[in-house]
């Protein structure tokens, strides 16, 4: 059963918290291990309440639709029976179940897995080369997905997919093969071939400028490798047509073509090294939309080093040109930087950056691009474990700083044995923008502040008990920050084992 009660802010800033939403759930899922290996899992009026907070992510500067994990229990059973080339099944887009169905399990040479789900909500993604629009409807659609793989010799396989939402005056279906095959001890080839048909509800076709009637297309991808004791190299082709449409999975740019090719040299160490490993090669890509332009480009060289205290040091160079909008943007150098180092099992310290030239998408014009993101986890003695990550974004244009993001996360576990914890989950981001620098109107200064307390007793994974609060607060430039809602949550269920 899971309880809560959400209050927000009747008016912004001044307003006072009023109860908007207070609902009580009971839920039923069963689990039957069919064998060993194979699972049947069936779900009525399921709860998938985020108790697990997504990891933020700057979507300032962005084109393209961000990704976010599957975290729901029931979904992350039997994950990798759906896995291809192309990400056709995404289980996140599967929004507020009244019901599901599942079965996954492997015997011998066969693998299969089953899902369906009755949704009260249709969302998915609308895709093109330049961009992604996310479409909403308060609408119910059923999804089912259908896989089946089968081995072939000992390293090979062969696969089948279909996905299908049906909704009314809607539909999304998609149907291919695909497989991985060792061609030799060195060498593998894997490939996709999906054929989607699509039919929007009439006013989406009209608002996002889309086909009317059904429509199909398809997606391809192909890559093969070569990996040696001290040679790798790779080629893969992407094809993706304008009508593809997966809307169980997540294809958030369509309408290219992508040939890439990547190649390096290991140099291996010897036990007396001070180094474990050298990877020193190079990488060159081109993609063009389905008229022929060139919309993606890129070359550059990389170096990768592996040495004491599990270290990893990455530095890529590279030139692009990338079209938007009727603009062709060349000759634009970047470098990122990467290092990862774990000196003891209780520290591990990543940094990621990135610097160089780099595209205003909001005004469409050049721009010069700083990203660094430090990431710190520590367990601090027996019961404390912390994850402290921040990414800053700093964008310049030809009048000086067009905006500054900084996104800091703290993520806080005290565990009191191997039952209990509480856990604190803090998101802060902050944004400032120089208005004289944008084409429209923007706020000059935003803070959002997102906090989440749970406390957790867990005797297994479906005997749980969760008490947990979260609230978010928004500032602006000239309105210190505001609490623009919060919800209590209580969710406890009890596992019979038969």
């Amino acid at each position: 059963m899971t309880a809560t009660r959400t209050d927000e802010l009747d008016e912004f800033p001044e307003g006072d918290l009023e109860e908007a939403n207070q609902e009580a759930e009971a839920g039923l899922t069963i689990r039957w291990g069919i064998t060993p290996n194979t699972a049947l899992l069936g779900t009525i009026n399921p709860d998938f309440s985020q108790v697990e907070a997504d990891v933020a992510q700057l979507n300032v500067n962005e084109r393209f639709a961000l990704f976010f994990e599957e975290r729901r229990p029931f979904f992350q059973e039997g994950i990798d029976f759906f896995s291809t080339p192309i990400n056709a099944v995404h289980t996140r887009t599967v929004l507020d179940p009244d019901w599901g169905i599942k079965l996954t399990g492997k015997e011998k040479r066969n693998a299969l897995g089953v899902f369906v789900a009755d949704d009260a909500v249709n969302g998915f993604l609308i895709p093109s080369n330049q961009g992604t629009e996310s479409v909403f409807l308060e609408e119910p659609v059923t999804n089912g997905v259908f896989r089946y793989r089968r081995d072939i010799a000992s390293t090979s396989t062969l696969g089948v997919l279909y996905t299908g939402r049906e909704g009314e005056n809607y539909h999304n279906r998609v149907g291919g093969l695909d497989g991985f095959l060792r061609v030799t001890e060195k060498d593998t080839i894997e490939f996709q071939y999906l054929r989607s048909d699509t039919l929007y509800p009439e006013e989406v076709s009209t608002e996002y400028e889309q086909e009317s009637g059904s429509f199909s297309d398809y997606a391809l991808q192909f890559e093969y490798s070569h990996d040696e004791t001290n040679w790798f190299w790779e080629l893969e082709y992407e094809d993706r047509a304008p009508g593809f449409r997966v809307d169980s999975g997540f294809v958030p740019r369509v309408d290219f073509r992508e040939v890439e090719g990547v190649l390096f040299r290991r140099f291996w160490g010897e036990e007396e090294s001070w180094y474990d490993r050298w990877d020193i090669g190079g990488f060159a890509g081109r993609v063009e939309d389905h008229e022929d332009q060139l919309t993606d480009e890129e070359l550059g060289i990389f170096g990768r080093f592996w040495g004491p205290l599990q270290t990893l040091v990455e530095l890529v160079i590279m030139e692009e040109k990338e079209y938007f909008d009727g603009v062709l943007y060349e000759d634009l150098l970047n470098t990122e930087f990467y290092v990862e180092t774990q000196p003891s099992g209780a520290v591990k310290f990543t940094f990621w950056g990135r610097s160089g030239d780099s595209i205003d998408i909001t005004n469409n014009q050049p721009a010069d691009e700083l990203r660094l993101n430090p990431t710190i986890e520590a367990k601090l003695g027996r019961h404390i474990i912390a994850n402290l990550n921040h990414d800053l974004q700093r964008l310049e244009v030809e009048g000086g700083e067009l905006f500054e993001a900084n996104l800091s996360q703290l993520r806080l576990v005290y565990n009191f044995n191997v039952r209990t914890f509480v856990r604190a989950i803090v998101q802060n981001l902050d944004i400032t923008r120089n208005p004289d620098l944008y084409t429209d109107e923007v706020e000059p200064e935003t803070q959002q502040l997102f906090t989440q307390f749970l406390f957790s007793y867990q005797v297994n994974p479906r005997t749980v008990l969760f008490v947990g609060y979260s609230d978010n607060q928004l500032g602006l430039q000239d309105i210190s920050l505001t609490r623009t809602d919060r919800t209590f949550f209580f969710k406890i269920g009890y596992a019979w084992i038969l």
